[in-house]
């Protein structure tokens, strides 16, 4: 939280309530903050790039399908949003 806190002060990001959901807030990006977001994109690339080095494709093909299986097991085990009126937020 303090690094949104200190994005928000800086004017970078701003919070909006979430439609679908009293507790939860939206994290929207001001103008002021798309250059930092834009170098932060920049250094991600070279990370990556890094990271990757003398990998082969299909360590890399094999390494994100296992990857994306991970992820969707973990949404699957997350207990599903209801709206205020109880419907099933998608």
């Amino acid at each position: 939280m303090r690094i949104l806190d200190g994005l928000e002060s800086s004017g970078h990001i701003r919070r909006q309530p979430a439609p679908y959901d009293r507790r939860a807030k939206l994290i929207m990006l001001t103008d002021a903050g798309r250059p930092l977001a834009e170098q932060v994109g920049v250094l991600t690339d070279g990370l990556n790039a890094q990271l990757m080095d003398g990998l082969s494709a299909v360590d890399i093909a094999t390494t994100s399908r296992i990857l994306t299986t991970l992820l969707e097991r973990i949404e699957a085990l997350k207990p599903p949003v209801s709206d205020e009126l109880g419907e099933r937020v998608s």
